[in-house]
């Protein structure tokens, strides 16, 4: 039963952030700052004490943004 709860948990939470993402995309910094919060907001859901998160280069992805949305992720995590 846990197992169905998580996967109806993550799946709630992705289209959440395909909704919120979608609508922010264009915009570099709103962006990054929606994707962290979604990050954090999924990331305490779970409650695992280590998780392992893997992005993918799509077109002209910046590295600095991903560095800055995880260190963002980090920081929120850390002041839980």
């Amino acid at each position: 039963m846990l197992q169905v709860d998580l996967l109806l948990m993550w799946l709630h939470v992705r289209a959440q952030a395909r909704k919120k993402l979608s609508s922010v995309s264009s915009d570099k910094k709103k962006y990054e700052g929606q994707l962290t919060e979604l990050l954090v907001q999924s990331l305490a859901k779970l409650k695992q004490p280590a998780t392992i998160v893997k992005a993918r280069k799509v077109g002209r992805a910046d590295p600095s943004a991903c560095n800055s949305v995880l260190a963002g992720v980090h920081t929120h995590l850390c002041s839980l």
